[in-house]
């Protein structure tokens, strides 16, 4: 079922190494590796306390029934850790990726991107939101773009234990694949960094009325691109909004499930975020929709083994 993430993974591995070589900082990645690391190892914490939860409200006592547990899905275990073995350098990598491609190709593309919107929607869509969302309401979805980690990854492990084959390919073509060609074809910043590219003041009104997270991470983003050095986080690419791509996979995860409305919902408030926010324009939205659709269309055609599922084992998933 990993067969294609591992391919991936040593090629995006392989190809973050070539494009470091000479000027990779070796304790800033390792440093990098220990980040997301730790982050992996808290929400696997997180999962094992759901499991432990579950056993005592299921009346059993709590280390024979874990025990229990745990022996009866070894094997689905065993899928998990190397699944998780692999989303720490995944992701690692493509940080390293998308640093290095923020040098190669400098940004030209905003000035289209936003023509893109004003053409499509008759005006700028972040400004036409800011007319009609409060200032409470804005911090809400600041909040809940700050959760694309642990939502992502919870639903990384949920397809593991599982076996999704098809969800976890898509999920890694999206970042291996869909992220760094996004950068390549049409390297730009988002409205938020209009102002450092010299572009003018189409977008000052919408950074006037964040005053929040997305200034900040902003001008986090905007320092260490300048400084080129290897941070953790860092990097900037608007096309395709690879968070607007994760919400449409993690509404795609709950498909079916109870969790549907809740999965759909989070990806409304991501896709509406990305634009109020001022790190995407509209189009990066919808084109990293059409990643996930493209690229959950294109798994279909790779020959996963049909696994068995107990009935109501899916509908239940979360």
């Amino acid at each position: 079922m990993l067969a294609p993430c591992i391919a991936i993974t040593l090629g995006t591995v392989a190809l973050a190494l070539g494009l470091a070589a000479g000027s990779v900082n070796w304790l800033g990645l390792v440093a990098s590796m220990l980040e997301w690391t730790v982050m992996v190892a808290a929400l696997s914490s997180l999962a094992l306390t759901f499991v432990m939860i579950q056993t005592i409200r299921s009346g059993d006592a709590l280390i024979p029934g874990l025990k229990s547990r745990l022996a009866s899905n070894a094997q689905r275990l065993r899928v998990v850790a190397l699944g998780l073995a692999l989303y720490v350098p995944f992701h690692a990598s493509c940080g390293i990726v998308k640093q290095r491609l923020n040098e190669i190709y400098p940004f030209w593309a905003d000035r289209m991107l936003a023509d893109w919107d004003a053409a499509l929607f008759g005006t700028d869509p972040a400004q036409w939101l800011h007319q009609r969302l409060t200032a409470p309401i804005l911090t809400l979805l600041d909040f809940g773009y700050s959760l694309w980690f642990p939502v992502n990854a919870l639903c990384f492990i949920t397809c593991l234990f599982y076996g999704r084959g098809r969800l976890l390919l898509a999920y890694f073509l999206l970042w291996g694949i869909c992220g760094p060609m996004g950068q390549v074809l049409m390297s730009s910043a988002g409205p938020l960094f209009w102002p450092n590219l010299g572009y003018g003041e189409r977008f000052d009104g919408l950074i006037a009325n964040l005053s929040f997270g997305p200034i900040y991470g902003a001008r986090y983003l905007w320092l260490t691109f300048m400084s080129e050095e290897m941070s953790f986080g860092a990097g900037i690419a608007a096309v395709p909004s690879l968070h607007v791509a994760g919400s449409a996979w993690v509404a795609a995860c709950s498909y079916r499930t109870r969790l549907m409305p809740l999965g759909f919902s989070y990806f409304a408030m991501i896709s509406i975020g990305s634009v109020a926010l001022g790190w995407h324009y509209a189009v990066d939205g919808i084109i990293g929709v059409g990643c996930t659709i493209v690229m959950l269309a294109l798994t279909s055609l790779y020959p996963f083994k049909r696994r068995t599922v107990e009935r109501g084992q899916l509908a239940r998933m979360a």
